[in-house]
């Protein structure tokens, strides 16, 4: 497991995954004008994620003041295969006249996943419209992985052959304590040699 800045929001992170913060940025590109956002990457075993925040504002001494966000997230899981992104932008504006504030914003939200191919888009313009379109099929929750599917996914595969797991290593010089290790078992033991004692 890797990750610089933490995961995606969705993922289900193991407790013993690391806490990690986001990466973050600040850029004071003009007196009046900053940006700033945060950043993430993670690849697990089972799943890759990115994504971030990017924020673009300008202050006009507290008269006026205008913004521009950005961010995305994107989520792939290998098993069982499902694939979703989050996508947003908005623009937004305030002013204060006569000591009365007065703001407003327009933005777009996207969000896909799969399979199969489908998602949702929505609009809202000043808080006071806002409307959404769905396309594809629905969301449906990904079907959980059987244990035959994990085994073969994510554990070392069995031994296909007979292995011999001690020749002649006893102090008693007998050469018959060959072992067969067995073909579905993801541990194995067997002791070949050590300090014995025999009481009579």
């Amino acid at each position: 497991m890797a990750t610089v800045g933490g995961y995606h929001p969705h993922f289900k992170k193991p407790d013993y995954y690391p806490a990690v913060k986001r990466l973050q940025f600040s850029w004071p590109m003009y007196p009046m004008v900053e940006a700033k956002g945060t950043i993430y990457f993670a690849l697990t075993p089972v799943a890759v994620m990115a994504g971030g925040l990017f924020e673009l504002s300008w202050d006009g001494g507290g008269f006026l003041y205008a913004y521009l966000k950005v961010g995305a997230d994107f989520l792939i899981v290998w098993k069982p295969l499902h694939y979703e992104a989050e996508m947003f932008i908005e623009i937004g504006v305030s002013a204060h006249i006569g000591g009365l504030k007065v703001s407003g914003s327009i933005g777009a939200d996207l969000s896909i996943w799969g399979p199969e191919f489908a998602g949702r888009a929505e609009f809202h313009f000043l808080g006071i419209i806002k409307f959404h379109i769905t396309f594809g099929a629905g969301k449906p929750e990904p079907p959980p992985l059987s244990w035959e599917e994990f085994k073969e996914s994510f554990l070392p595969q069995p031994e296909t052959k007979p292995k011999q797991v001690a020749e002649d290593q006893t102090e008693t010089g007998t050469d018959d304590q060959a072992k067969e290790v067995a073909k579905d078992k993801l541990l194995s033991f067997a002791v070949v040699d050590g300090s014995l004692k025999q009481i009579n």
